[in-house]
């Protein structure tokens, strides 16, 4: 009997979080193009294809999949239009506003590389940053005294190893080393 019940407040807590939870918007600063082919595809299919180098920082263990040694670079030029919009709750001061467009162009790259080792085992490596922004306001915009710049940058460098069991499984892992400023 003590079993159901505990397995009932397990269960009870279990629907209600599920029920009761929020959504979180923590992705807001993510750049999931990392200047690969995945841009032209709007990443449909991210975790799944194994189509090229970049597979290191998607599905490590569709490395197995890809023949011989590949290498794969991009650079792409990414554009945000941010702007603080003051309306009557806003403290107004003489000259104020809304800080013109904060973000601006930023560059995004990935380079990416796979070897394979034997029929079974491929290894690989990429360098790319999926995250960041940075932040200008103007000089004299409404929040001047709470924020006028900021950043948050990432980088990673990725090692990752891929074993193909059979001809339908293979398994991979790969180490994602951030450096953030």
């Amino acid at each position: 009997m003590k079993r159901n019940t505990k397995l009932t407040i397990i269960g009870s807590a279990l629907a209600c979080g599920a029920a009761l939870s929020t959504t979180v918007h923590g992705g807001g600063i993510e750049l999931y193009e990392i200047a690969t082919p995945d841009v032209g595809l709007a990443s449909a299919g991210y975790a799944a294809r194994a189509q090229d180098a970049s597979t290191v920082f998607k599905n490590p263990a569709g490395m197995s999949l890809l023949p011989g040694s590949q290498f794969q670079g991009g650079l792409q030029l990414t554009y945000g239009s941010v702007s603080f919009s003051p309306d009557s709750s806003t403290s107004s001061f003489l000259g104020s506003d809304s800080g013109g467009n904060a973000v601006g162009a930023l560059p995004a790259g990935g380079l990416f590389f796979t070897h394979q080792l034997s029929d079974r085992f491929a290894v690989g490596f990429g360098t790319f940053s999926y995250f960041g922004l940075a932040t200008s306001y103007d000089d004299n915009w409404v929040g001047r005294y709470y924020i006028q710049e900021g950043a948050l940058l990432g980088m990673s460098l990725m090692p990752a190893v891929s074993f193909k069991a059979t001809d339908w499984l293979s398994v991979g892992a790969g180490l994602n080393a951030m450096y953030g400023y």
